[in-house]
């Protein structure tokens, strides 16, 4: 921060510059001239003040460059208030930046330099620069042994991007996954991104920013849920019906499948299910009506509550999600791009499946030639 005030050319001058709390603005100076031995005329001026914020600075001098990988230690140089604030002075990790505060720290389990244990209100800045103009979907690895977990970026002038957004529940400080949070649109050139926590208690290794496919006409997006649950934004529901048209698509189920809403996790894609093998139903398929093209397809699978799948889960068959659900990593989750020649695009379950529940599922047709 640079002050400079107005010069006064009095036999006597005080200067008393206030500042505001952030940092940011309103400084003054009280000046007293012509204060004379034996003189009975004073005179005190206000002398206006200019207030340069110098802000923060990309660490290591060179901006980082999206689309690509965010990892949250390098987070901008200028310390506490200006980079980044911190609910103490201390690193408590010790790691990377062991002079400043924000809290840096590595383990076996991480296999890198990771942001640790934030809390509510602590926020880094960070230089970027953005090659394209465009949509960018954020997506990042991070463990949380709670559900409360919330975190939003914004613009430099404190404008919301995206978010805020829900942190799962890992079921462990060290238990390290991948989630995706959502999309941000972001302006060419070089710009300040700021990551704010709106709930603690996580830890974020990195955040990828990767260019939303455009030039295909087709997106979808659909969450697994009871009809009565709440809805998420942005989400069309599929409360378990069979194959019909409904809210502007058309998507279903070979036949009628059971639904769940557990009220388990803050996050409500996550928190609601439909059985894809319950008894009544053991080999349920879903699908929804797509022109035919390229599609890119993210599917996520598990239970908050009972860790009792094991999943092989086809897309147009291929497989998109893998695995056996636990307490540590009670979901598992896929990307796979697929190509649909029959106007329908299915999900359903491979071989060796077992008691596959689905959460939700993000379409998103890609271009293909110049087009």
């Amino acid at each position: 921060l640079k002050v400079s005030v107005g010069k006064g050319d009095g036999n006597g001058r005080s200067f008393d510059p206030r500042i505001s709390g952030d940092g940011r603005t309103v400084v003054y100076a009280s000046v007293a001239d012509d204060l004379v031995d034996g003189d009975t005329n004073a005179a005190s001026d206000i002398f206006a003040a200019l207030v340069t914020e110098q802000g923060s600075q990309p660490y290591g001098g060179t901006p980082r460059s999206l689309p690509g990988r965010l990892f949250a230690r390098d987070y901008d140089t200028g310390g506490e208030g200006v980079a980044y604030h911190d609910t103490d002075a201390t690193n408590n990790g010790g790691q990377y930046r062991p002079s400043e505060g924000v809290d840096l720290s590595t383990s076996s389990a991480a296999g890198d330099v990771y942001l640790a244990g934030v809390q509510t209100g602590e926020w880094l800045k960070f230089t970027i620069t953005v090659g394209s103009a465009g949509s960018y979907t954020i997506s990042g690895r991070i463990t949380s042994p709670f559900s409360g977990g919330r975190f939003h970026l914004e613009n430099s002038s404190g404008v919301t991007l995206g978010g805020p957004w829900s942190v799962r529940n890992t079921g462990g400080w060290q238990n390290w996954q991948a989630q995706s949070f959502g999309t941000v649109q972001l302006a060419a050139g070089t710009q300040t991104l700021r990551l704010f926590v709106d709930g603690g208690g996580f830890n974020l290794d990195y955040l990828d920013y990767t260019a939303t496919t455009t030039g295909g006409s087709f997106a979808a997006k659909i969450n697994f849920q009871p009809a009565t649950a709440p809805t998420v934004a942005g989400y069309a529901v599929d409360a378990g019906a069979v194959f019909a048209a409904r809210n502007g698509l058309t998507y279903g189920w070979s036949a009628a499948v059971d639904t769940r809403d557990r009220n388990a996790n803050s996050d409500q894609r996550i928190d609601t299910l439909a059985l894809m093998q319950s008894s009544s139903n053991p080999n349920a398929r879903w699908e929804i009506a797509v022109p035919n093209g390229t599609y890119a397809v993210h599917v996520v699978c598990g239970d908050p509550s009972y860790f009792d799948g094991n999943f092989n889960l086809l897309v147009e068959g291929m497989v998109s999600v893998t695995g056996r659900a636990s307490s540590i990593t009670p979901f598992r989750e896929g990307n796979v791009t697929v190509t649909v020649t029959d106007g329908r695009l299915t999900i359903s379950n491979g071989s060796g499946s077992y008691n596959t529940k689905i959460d939700y599922v993000e379409i998103q047709q890609v271009p293909t030639g110049n087009g």
